[in-house]
């Protein structure tokens, strides 16, 4: 049997100081056959290197895409233009930059 894959969608805008919660719900998940996408929508306080470095130091860059936009397209059309690059087969979970999964 297959098994499936989960896909964390999340969008973030100047979230560094609550991006560490919600990446590590992710990397605490014993379910291991997952990804993420975290998209930052021209930050300002470096949250999209922050959330990079985080994943490399935590052994989870290879999971771990970060999506740096050029100019400012906001949470929902950042969620529509991602989700046109997820299979099928992927279970999307979105998770807002400092929300995070309670249950591993």
């Amino acid at each position: 049997m297959k098994q499936e894959q989960f896909v964390f969608l999340t969008p973030a805008y100047n979230c560094r100081d609550t991006i560490k919660q919600t990446m590590f719900s992710m990397f605490a998940q014993s379910y291991d056959n997952w990804r993420a996408i975290i998209v930052d929508d021209v930050s300002t306080d470096g949250t999209g290197e922050y959330a990079r470095e985080l994943a490399a130091m935590c052994g989870f860059g290879e999971k771990v895409k970060i999506v740096r936009r050029e100019e400012k397209h906001g949470e929902v059309r950042n969620t529509i233009t991602e989700l046109k690059h997820i299979e099928n087969q992927e279970i999307v979970v979105r998770l807002d930059a400092g929300d995070w999964l309670t249950e591993n």
